[in-house]
């Protein structure tokens, strides 16, 4: 196994190995890498989760586009919803970018 991951290459239209060993694991036509996302909608928390038996109280004080599931588990819709929550409960991102409850 290689140890570094290896780059892009636009010319190639494929990622390079530095050291030329490529991974087992990889496909020939790995193609261009995928973008990286900060989470995928519907965010599910388990920071901000409840207990079980305190879910019908969450969902009742819960910002618009917040739901907390069976198990507690706090579903967040939007970004919007998302600040909205952590407001109402008094929490804070410290890794929040512009726009986030900081």
């Amino acid at each position: 196994m290689t140890k570094f991951v290896g780059r892009y290459d636009p010319v190639k239209n494929t990622v390079v190995w530095d050291d030329g060993n490529e991974p087992v694991n990889v496909t020939s036509d790995a193609g261009t890498p995928q973008v990286a996302r900060a989470y995928e909608k519907p965010l599910r928390s388990q920071a901000m989760a409840c207990h079980p038996e305190q879910v019908d109280e969450f969902n009742k004080e819960a910002a618009r586009g917040v739901r907390y599931l069976v198990d507690g588990t706090c579903e967040i819709s939007s970004r919007r919803a998302r600040n909205e929550e952590l407001k109402l409960r008094g929490f804070v991102d410290k890794d929040g970018g512009y726009g986030d409850r900081c």
